[in-house]
């Protein structure tokens, strides 16, 4: 089967999960970019900027993947 094939599959199959999962490689691409933009801005200054837009959104992939998903397939 081909890639899309198998992404149709998986969606038909675990919608939520696929699109999660998506959502974070997308997020984490884009963390990647933003990551050398706060380089470009030079070191933190204590204002935030670039910076902290990279912390807050990489922290809150970690929590939604080390407490948030655990939880909820737990409870479901």
């Amino acid at each position: 089967m081909s890639l899309t094939a198998d992404l149709r599959a998986a969606l038909a199959d675990e919608p939520v999960a696929v699109v999660l999962e998506l959502g974070t490689l997308v997020v984490c691409v884009l963390l990647f970019v933003g990551t050398f933009v706060a380089f470009s801005s030079g070191p933190p200054t204590g204002r935030g900027g670039p910076w902290l837009a990279v912390v807050v959104v990489g922290a809150a992939v970690v929590l939604l993947w080390t407490a948030v998903i655990p939880a909820f397939d737990r409870l479901r």
